[in-house]
């Protein structure tokens, strides 16, 4: 008769030991202490560059000697998503606490930016009235620019002095019901800065600007960066501000507005020819086609010349 088998221990699994013995995870780190670390990398970056070789070709040629296959000698860090959107919030709360009297188009979302904004920037004296997309549905939404929706101690309509627009998705329809109400503002108060970058605009949308701006007497700075008005655009414009027509505009913002060679030669061609008013004192064309970039110092040149022949002086934009 065989002997009943004998119990046999058998050793722990060794996950489960791992387990047992493994340390408690580390605290999530704190904001200031994510920051920190950010900076830290970064100067960390800069001494391992400012300590490397001096000429750029020499590093690259001590990295990667002739006839080795160059491969990626950085280091990935984990961590920079989470870094950088730690920093973008510190730098959204300390904003939002030096500036509170302004208000952002996106602060119900989850990272807001100063170049949305409701009622304009984030800064008071940059304070602009607005109006929301979903509230421009026809030519008479347009009618606050008449100051209707701001009234004197006498109960008269006082017409907004900042007006932005931008970024809210207008097309050139929108610009036309805008438009006859720029052209009403020919004497009296009115609209003196009006930002419309980065909307759909065109050539169209230029077009009846231009006619705006040959009987409006009250704008003084108008922004339109960012929109779709080409050199065609551009020389409706010009047409406006030949001398006896419009004469209040100081600053005309048309930077990476798919401007050319042609739109820069027009420019130079009626500042030289004097064909624009005195009054105006800068055109942006940032941005645009590379060809342009060097006219750029001489368009500003020949601005300053047109206004010393029409007897103007420059002010600072405020």
């Amino acid at each position: 008769m065989s002997s009943p088998p004998k119990s046999v221990s058998l050793p722990a699994a060794p996950a489960a030991a791992a387990a047992a013995s493994a340390p408690a995870p580390a605290p999530e780190p704190t904001l200031e202490e994510k920051l920190e670390l950010a900076a830290q990398e970064e100067a960390d970056a800069e001494a391992a560059a400012a300590a490397g070789p001096a000429n750029e070709l020499q590093a690259q040629g001590a990295a990667f000697p002739l006839g080795e296959k160059a491969e990626w000698k950085g280091k990935a860090v984990p961590s920079f998503d989470k870094n950088m959107r730690a920093a973008m919030q510190s730098t959204q709360r300390t904003a939002a606490k030096n500036h509170p009297g302004a208000v952002n188009a996106s602060a119900s979302l989850a990272h807001p930016t100063a170049l949305a904004p409701r009622n304009g920037f984030f800064d008071r004296r940059y304070e602009c009235t607005t109006k929301d997309l979903d509230d421009i549905e026809d030519e008479q939404d347009f009618a606050f620019m008449r100051g209707d929706e701001i009234l004197s101690e006498d109960g008269e309509p006082v017409p907004p002095k900042t007006v932005t627009l931008a970024m809210k998705n207008l097309t050139d329809m929108h610009i036309h019901w805008l438009s006859k109400y720029l052209a009403e503002q020919d004497s009296g108060e009115g609209c003196t800065k009006l930002w419309l970058n980065d909307n759909k605009i065109t050539e169209d949308g230029a077009e009846d600007l231009a006619k705006a701006l040959e009987r409006n007497k009250t704008l003084e700075e108008l922004y339109l960066h960012y929109t779709d008005i080409g050199d065609k655009g551009l020389e409706f414009l010009l047409n406006a501000l030949a001398p006896g027509k419009n004469a209040t505009l100081r600053r005309l913002e048309c930077g990476c507005c798919g401007i050319t060679q042609v739109g820069a030669n027009l420019v130079k061609d009626r500042l030289g020819k004097k064909k624009i008013s005195g009054s105006l004192e800068h055109i942006g064309l940032f941005g645009n086609d590379d060809s342009i970039d060097d006219d750029l110092h001489e368009i500003n040149l020949q601005l300053r010349d047109n206004r010393k022949a029409a007897g103007r002086s420059s002010r600072s934009f405020r």
